[in-house]
């Protein structure tokens, strides 16, 4: 990921950069629309609700102050989209009266350990897909049956025409760089 965290917050605090609403759109929206459906929001509600989240997003990001000390961005962003969707459910409550919705309180400990849960994921998903595209295509393969489907070693060595020995250094030799980007992706989005 070529911006960090805080060059990236800089720069939609200082203008607005449409450049910068999109990487921050890319890198979030996932999270977002994954934290609103464990909300129990309707699958179509889903995009209306993220549109929420963003809008309150553009109006609070310009006066945010990124205190590494006060909290991690990721825990703000956490109660913002909490926040909208809660404001969401009160400006829908009369639509949604005469309809089941699970409904899940969003503001106890429960929902900032599925909000940093689905980071995770999300930091997961993400890494997982930058690592596929810097490793070679043979490799991956390898990775993915061995780490990934979790098929025995000596079973990817036949397919792949390896031994087992290549399988393991392979699958290390990905890993490690998984648990790399992980931990940087993890560190941008603090």
């Amino acid at each position: 990921m070529p911006i960090t965290r805080t060059s990236l917050l800089v720069r939609l605090r200082a203008d607005g950069d449409p450049a910068g609403w999109h990487e921050f759109v890319v890198l979030y929206e996932p999270l977002l629309r994954a934290c609103a459906r464990r909300a129990g929001i309707r699958e179509h509600d889903v995009p209306d609700v993220v549109q929420d989240v963003l809008l309150k997003l553009l109006r609070l990001l310009p006066g945010f102050e990124y205190a590494p000390a006060r909290g991690r961005f990721r825990a703000w962003l956490g109660t913002v989209c909490r926040t909208a969707i809660s404001d969401w459910r009160r400006r829908q409550r009369h639509a949604l009266a005469s309809m089941p919705v699970a409904e899940t309180s969003m503001a106890d400990d429960t929902d900032e350990r599925e909000w940093e849960t689905e980071h995770r994921r999300h930091v997961l998903r993400h890494a997982l897909a930058t690592v596929q595209r810097q490793v070679s295509p043979g490799a991956w393969t390898c990775f993915e049956r061995y780490v990934l489907q979790e098929r025995s070693a000596s079973t990817v060595a036949q397919e792949l025409s390896l031994t087992s020995s290549a399988v393991y250094v392979i699958a290390s030799r990905v890993r490690a760089r998984l648990r790399q980007k992980c931990a940087q992706f993890d560190e941008d989005l603090a």
